[in-house]
């Protein structure tokens, strides 16, 4: 065995594993980011709402990213990544099959369409801004006790 067969036979087994690695850090530092911008908010806020409590002045109310809404993935990006996700499935169908082992590519081509009809399902199910609902129809039940049993 010649020294550029091994070498070769190194790089096929480090290639991987750096691939792997790399996706990790990418992970955790993304994560770790998004962690300490939302922290950094939470802190911004407080030390106005302290602000304004010592000024006597009436206190802002709280933007929907502080009480955890808007953190996660939009609806847009859901049904990108569904629709994505779909077509990759697709196209390893069709390569798959070329081959002989079409039927692996469906795993992810149901994947897909999980993602997709789940982010139909929640724009459907949010309300959008200037609908009105009447009272106990819809997302806000409105005033006064529920249906009595």
């Amino acid at each position: 065995m010649s020294l550029s067969d091994t070498l070769v036979s190194m790089l096929s087994m480090a290639i991987p594993i750096v691939a792997i690695l790399g996706a990790f850090t990418v992970a955790i530092v993304t994560t770790y980011i998004r962690y300490r911008r939302q922290r950094e908010l939470l802190q911004m806020h407080h030390i106005e709402r302290m602000a304004a409590l010592e000024k006597g002045i009436e206190l802002p109310p709280l933007p929907a990213q502080l009480l955890g809404a808007g953190w996660g993935c939009s609806a847009r990006h859901g049904r990108s990544s569904g629709i994505v996700t779909l077509l990759v499935g697709l196209a390893l169908t069709f390569a798959l099959w070329t081959n002989g082992g079409g039927w692996w590519g469906l795993i992810v081509v149901a994947v897909g369409l999980g993602k997709v009809i789940e982010t139909a399902l929640e724009l459907r199910a949010t309300p959008r801004p200037g609908t009105v609902h009447p009272p106990g129809f819809g997302s806000d039940p409105g005033p006064g006790p529920g249906p009595s049993r």
